[in-house]
């Protein structure tokens, strides 16, 4: 039997170049994640759009026998009133090349090795199999019991060639509604003989893999006999993350790790960990270069007095002027200082030079993208896409002039650098031209003196 794993993808890029899925910013997402996936399993994209297409298989350097091209036209269904039928296009494209699928959604990863038993768990109950979710808005209009009750298309699971073409057909049934899910539900209830209730669901829809999100049905208890092998990313879904937390039951094999009763998932975590714990108590003053948009991040910081550099007006940030002109400027001293400005190596390492003269006797310095995972995103000037830069090339600089600063990267969001003044430590010293990437790649983990989320829990940093 021939098994594999699709994603699907459409949308489009608006004036200023930033690709749009109409209300949210969607393809950035999606191509983040297929350039991490690894798989013993085939992994197919079907790919709306040629130009996405082309992106893909030429810039980010996916092979082509990953990716099917399958209209040029980046957006073929109405997106406002039936985006959602581009991925029951991908179910029916998927069982034509395989016997059986798993879809993974944009906000849906996989976090650890998949069990040996994987695939033949997944047979053993329904043909189609979808994480049952409690929505807060969204609801079947013909159902009064579990009405907000909805399987939810993060991590979807088909095992029989005839079900694409059904729920294409439940679809226009429907009146071509906006949501494939009302379709999947609609086609389940009816091998079900109508709403099977929350139990019964578990028995013959819920597939045997933990998809963590915010809306969950099931309690924890019954959720821990999952395998844990899946998350969704959706960063939204903090309630339900730090309803884990609270509960005593976030585990080590998730996607992030509880430090110190703080899940560490991406930058903002990490800032807001130093912060509130490991700073000395009382107000802070946080620093950020490099705001470009104030609701990724610096919004979500957890600091009394915040300030924003970045020239560009679009930002928002209090200083509207280059992180060189502020430094000149500014008189203030800072607990905490986020660099995550221009991402090339001369203008990072003056950054990291200027913001160690506007700490605190205890203020620390954050950086994100110091590890890029390929060559293509550490180029050295933007264009569409991802694009870490080459501030590694600066913290590596700096790890190997000055041995008075303990200086290390958690493996989470692109890489967290952390540098924490007055700390006695060696130089880095390489033999080779580490500036060279492909050398770097090969000492990646010593010369960013590189930790997993795992390692910075156990070490007592502070």
């Amino acid at each position: 039997m021939k098994s594999g794993f699709i994603r699907a993808l459409w949308g489009i890029y608006d004036h200023q170049g930033r690709r749009l899925y109409k209300r949210r910013t969607k393809i950035d997402y999606d191509i983040r994640l297929l350039t991490h996936n690894k798989w013993n399993e085939p992994f197919v994209t079907y790919v709306f759009g040629e130009d996405n297409y082309k992106y893909l298989t030429e810039d980010v350097g996916l092979t082509s026998s990953t990716v099917r091209l399958v209209d040029k036209r980046p957006i073929v269904w109405d997106v406002e009133k039936e985006g959602m039928r581009h991925k029951t296009e991908a179910f029916r494209l998927g069982m034509e090349e395989f016997d059986e699928i798993v879809l993974l959604d944009w906000d849906t990863q996989p976090i650890k090795p998949l069990p040996p038993n994987f695939w033949e768990t997944l047979r053993k109950k329904q043909k189609i199999q979808a994480i049952l979710r409690c929505y807060k808005k969204r609801k079947i209009s013909w159902r009064e019991e579990d009405s907000h009750r909805i399987p939810c298309a993060s991590f979807v699971y088909i095992g029989d060639k005839d079900i694409p073409k059904n729920l294409i057909k439940t679809w226009e049934d429907m009146g071509r509604p906006w949501s494939e899910e009302l379709c999947m539900v609609k086609y389940m209830e009816s091998l079900a003989g109508g709403w099977p209730g929350v139990n019964k669901y578990w028995d013959m829809f819920e597939p045997d893999f933990f998809v963590l999100g915010e809306g969950l049905v099931y309690p924890w208890e019954k959720l821990h006999s999952k395998n844990h092998s899946f998350s969704h990313f959706n960063m939204k879904a903090v309630g339900t993350q730090l309803a884990a937390i609270d509960r005593g039951i976030a585990r080590a094999d998730m996607p992030w790790l509880i430090v110190d009763g703080y899940p560490i998932r991406n930058r903002t975590d990490v800032i807001n960990y130093y912060l509130m714990e490991k700073l000395p108590p009382g107000d802070k003053e946080y620093l950020e270069v490099g705001v470009r948009n104030l609701n990724d991040n610096f919004n979500h910081v957890k600091a009394l007095h915040k300030d924003g550099v970045d020239p560009d007006a679009r930002s928002k940030a209090n200083y509207l002027i280059t992180s060189d002109e502020f430094f000149k400027r500014n008189t203030k001293k800072y607990d905490l200082i986020f660099i995550d400005g221009l991402h090339q190596h001369d203008q990072v390492y003056k950054d990291i030079k200027n913001s160690l003269a506007c700490l605190k006797e205890y203020g620390i310095i954050l950086l994100h993208d110091c590890n890029p995972p390929t060559e293509w995103h550490q180029r050295e000037k933007e264009s569409r896409g991802f694009w870490n830069g080459t501030v590694w090339k600066a913290f590596v600089q700096m790890r190997m002039e000055r041995d008075d600063l303990e200086m290390f990267v958690i493996d989470v969001d692109w890489g967290v650098g952390v540098i924490i003044p007055n700390r006695k430590r060696d130089k880095f010293v390489c033999s080779e031209n580490i500036m060279d990437y492909k050398v770097f790649a090969q000492h990646r983990k010593e010369s960013l003196n590189l930790i997993t989320i795992e390692e910075f829990r156990r070490k007592k940093y502070l």
